[in-house]
């Protein structure tokens, strides 16, 4: 039988292609919704002087600084309101945004109270406000 190649002689390699495929750009992490940690509050009220409050479930929601919402004229505006309840009530709804105020509507009460201690450390967080006199 024939050889067609002499013994010492080896069959070529292969030529293979190292085809570099561009890396997937990564994708951009989502931006946080309304009522998680990290979503920026300033966006909804155009400043960065905000108080903000996480509840235990771990919901946050920012409004203005307590004592910043108070103006004589606004207390005219609420004079006739009857219980405590609808004054803060009243209270929260001037310093919280319409993004804040449906976070609020969210929120769920089968253990504790969340708005009243929203209110209450928000109230306490005042470190200016109405004083007899004013």
């Amino acid at each position: 039988m024939p050889k067609d190649k002499p013994d010492n002689e080896t069959a070529p390699e292969p030529v293979t292609e190292t085809v570099t495929e561009p890396k997937p750009e990564p994708k951009p992490e989502p931006k946080p919704k309304p009522g998680a940690a990290g979503y920026d509050w300033a966006a909804q009220y155009n400043t960065d002087n905000l108080y903000v409050h996480t509840f235990p479930s771990g919901t946050v929601v920012a409004l203005k600084p307590f004592g910043s919402i108070y103006s004589k004229t606004w207390l005219y505006k609420i004079r006739t309101l009857q219980t405590d309840v609808d004054i803060e009530f009243a209270a929260i709804d001037r310093g919280a945004c319409d993004v804040a105020r449906e976070v609020l509507r969210t929120l769920d009460d089968s253990d504790g109270d969340p708005i009243d201690d929203l209110f209450k450390a928000w109230a306490a967080s005042a470190t200016e406000g109405l004083t007899p006199g004013e």
